[in-house]
């Protein structure tokens, strides 16, 4: 079973001096011409969230460099091969000089889900977590 615990907004992955850096908000087309990073994972639900094919309308995404983990999405981003997208909490864990987050509003949203067997529901102490974890707020 899953059971959403966070679920927030996400940002668009920047450098500085991107033409979009300094705005407000951007839509996911607004960077349809941009090269995307590329998760190099083999899991092909999760490159389809993490390239927002579902919000490009049928619009194939250009494809930037692979990486393996978030240091090598943010060089690829700070040498100005790709952009992407990232929750909203990565520009409070993984602010970096040269890098902007910006709010894409229409990006579907990021969710962070606490799973567990079947054949194993939480005990109380677990449900208690669950509790917990619902009331923090992942950017702030």
């Amino acid at each position: 079973m899953h059971e959403p615990v966070l679920v927030g907004q996400r940002v668009a992955v920047l450098p500085e001096s991107h033409r979009l850096a300094g705005e407000d908000e951007v839509r996911v087309a607004q960077l349809f011409d941009d090269p995307w990073v590329v998760s190099a994972g083999p899991d092909a639900a999760y490159q389809r969230f993490a390239l927002a094919i579902d919000d490009r309308a049928g619009r194939a995404p250009v494809l930037g460099p692979t990486v393996r983990n978030i240091d090598e999405h943010l060089e690829v981003v700070l040498a100005h091969r790709a952009v992407g997208l990232a929750p909203a909490s990565a520009a409070r864990y993984y602010a970096r000089p040269g890098i902007t987050y910006v709010p894409v509003p229409d990006a579907q949203p990021s969710v962070c889900a606490l799973s567990w067997p079947h054949r194993h529901p939480p005990r109380e102490h677990a449900r208690a977590m669950i509790d917990l974890v619902r009331t923090l707020d992942p950017t702030g």
